[in-house]
């Protein structure tokens, strides 16, 4: 079960300061919503974590204004540049590159087993 002890356990860089109780577990609710536990198995408390984590860093970097966040991979100052990398992921996963969670989230769910879906 996943609970906002066991997320800054697991990721002491959200402090306080960064996010309150409150918000890392709106941020955990949300992942919760996103992740189904009867596929990822015991994998699904990690998963919650990681996805969590991403989207909460995300959202710190951007704030309300959008924009883009990952390494920098090049800049340039006359008539202003800047290239991110999406950690080597292309496609829908490189919004996962962003960040090491997304990274680490993404690595998980290579490892869930695909399943049918049935309607």
């Amino acid at each position: 079960m996943t609970d906002t002890a066991g997320f800054r356990a697991r990721f002491p860089e959200f402090t306080l300061a960064i996010a309150s109780d409150a918000r890392v577990q709106l941020f955990l609710d949300d992942a919760a919503l996103q992740i189904n536990a009867s596929a990822w198995g015991l994998k699904t408390d990690l998963g919650i974590y990681y996805l969590a984590a991403h989207s909460l860093a995300i959202d710190n970097a951007t704030g309300f204004t959008g924009g883009t966040f990952g390494a920098v991979t090049s800049e340039s100052v006359g008539q202003v540049s800047r290239s991110y990398s999406s950690g080597g992921m292309s496609g829908s996963a490189a919004e996962f590159g962003a960040t090491k969670y997304g990274v680490n989230y993404y690595r998980l769910w290579r490892m869930v087993p695909v399943t049918p879906v049935l309607l």
